[in-house]
C-alpha cells in the first residue's frame, strides 16, 4: 500500500472505529450503568450538585427505579395482554421523576411520598 492508501484507510477507519466503540458501549452497557448516567445528567440539569451524593445512593435509586419500571410493565401486560418489552421506556420516565424529587430534596422542598429518592438520600445521610 502506498502512503495515500494508508491515509485513506486512516481517514475512513478512525470515524468508523469511533462509531463502533460509541454505539457498541451503549448496546453492551447494563441498564444500571446507563440509568445512573441518565439520572445524574437529569439531576445536574435541575441544578443538583451530583458530587454531594455518593455513588451507592445513585445505584440504589436506579435499582429501585428499574424494579418499579419492570413492575409497571408487567402490570400493563397483564391488564392489556401485551408483552412487557417497554420497561426501558418506563425506566426513563421513572428516572426523570426521581431526578425532580432529588432536586426538590436537595433544595429543601417537599417531596412526593411515592418517590424513593428522598428516602434513599436520607438513608445515605445526604
Amino acid at each position: 500500500m502506498t502512503l495515500i492508501n494508508w491515509c485513506d484507510a486512516l481517514v475512513i477507519g478512525a470515524p468508523l472505529v469511533w462509531l463502533i466503540t460509541t454505539f457498541g458501549m451503549r448496546w453492551t452497557a447494563s441498564p444500571e450503568e446507563l440509568g445512573c448516567v441518565l439520572l445524574k445528567q437529569k439531576a445536574a440539569a435541575l441544578g443538583v450538585d451530583v458530587n454531594r451524593i455518593p455513588d451507592p445512593a445513585w445505584h440504589a435509586i436506579v435499582d429501585m427505579s428499574i424494579a418499579s419500571a419492570k413492575d409497571r410493565a408487567l402490570c400493563a401486560r397483564s391488564a392489556a395482554d401485551q408483552p412487557a418489552r417497554y420497561w426501558k421506556a418506563n425506566l426513563a420516565g421513572a428516572l426523570e421523576e426521581e431526578a425532580v424529587e432529588i432536586s426538590k430534596f436537595m433544595h429543601g422542598s417537599s417531596c412526593s411520598s411515592r418517590s424513593v429518592a428522598p428516602h434513599i438520600l436520607m438513608e445515605y445521610r445526604v
